[in-house]
């Protein structure tokens, strides 16, 4: 099945939520609280890909 590269994977539970992004050859792993702006730390993590990437 080819569906890609990973661009971001999101664990959502009641009370919080984790997001893994591939940066380099490395990955960028966030953990925070359920009620946080999921769309900010989405840009900020691709301004971070961008930034180490080139």
């Amino acid at each position: 099945m080819d569906i890609g590269n990973l661009d971001q994977l999101i664990l959502e539970t009641p009370t919080n939520k984790f997001i893994i992004a591939p940066c380099g050859d490395l990955y960028l792993c966030i953990f925070t609280r359920a009620d946080a702006q999921l769309g900010l730390i989405r840009v900020v993590l691709k301004s971070i890909q961008k930034e180490i990437d080139g």
